[in-house]
């Protein structure tokens, strides 16, 4: 997998910073540089640290916002939070991070997790022509829909038949039916390809039987590289 790289959004009146999935000792060395250079920090699952009328908000799922372009403050956090060592953990907690699976009869329901890519700021990223899934949210998105027995549904930029037209700002999309194959092979992250495919925005997808096993999932994470630091174990 690629190596951990800035990546920054602004929609609206915030901007958005891609970080690694962080782990507590990440967030504390964080939260004492963060101090160091000012800032109060608030004690909450999501770290909020005040200087002046700037207010940084970092959530150890991945990603901070602020009003005002944090990347030249906690970009040189950086370098140091990617040279600590991955926490152990199990790896029903290690894949809760990323996805929630349940299965009903011939069917089966899957609950994404992302840092960016649901909700508002899906629709504000589609309407943009941008995309916010990150490398180690497609591994183990395209590891289950290449697992799948059926059809996977998912929101394309191009159509195919039985597709329904969606416009998202000035965009068409499409809501697709895409085969386990062509699901995994077209889902984006990072740069546009010829034909792309998305999560949809409530980051649920209900498709055939989903067969994973334990070790394909211990491998897949495996490879998260630095954009997760945790590590079954």
């Amino acid at each position: 997998m690629e190596a951990f790289a800035l990546q920054e959004f602004e929609i609206g009146d915030r901007w958005y910073l891609l970080l690694p999935k962080l782990n507590e000792a990440q967030t504390g060395a964080m939260a004492k540089r963060l101090e160091q250079k000012g800032y109060t920090i608030g004690s909450s699952r999501v770290m909020v640290a005040r200087k002046g009328s700037q207010t940084i908000r970092v959530s150890p799922v991945g990603v901070c916002w602020s009003s005002s372009d944090p990347a030249d403050v906690v970009g040189p956090l950086l370098p140091e939070l990617l040279a600590m060592p991955k926490e152990k953990t199990a790896l029903e907690l290690l894949s809760e991070l990323y996805f929630t699976l349940e299965r009903r009869g011939e069917s089966t329901t899957l609950r994404l997790v992302t840092r960016m890519e649901s909700g508002s700021t899906w629709r504000a990223l589609r309407s943009m022509g941008e995309c916010a899934l990150t490398p180690d949210e497609w591994a183990v998105a395209t590891l289950l829909f290449g697992k799948s027995s059926e059809e996977v549904p998912l929101v394309t930029d191009f159509p195919n038949s039985g597709a329904r037209t969606r416009v998202i700002g000035r965009r068409q999309y499409y809501e697709s039916m895409l085969s386990a194959t062509e699901a995994a092979a077209t889902l984006r992250t990072g740069k546009e390809a010829q034909r792309n495919s998305y999560l949809p925005s409530t980051g649920l997808v209900v498709t055939g039987k989903v067969k994973v096993t334990r070790e394909t999932l211990l491998r897949v994470f495996r490879g998260t590289g630095e954009w997760c630091y945790f590590a079954a174990g």
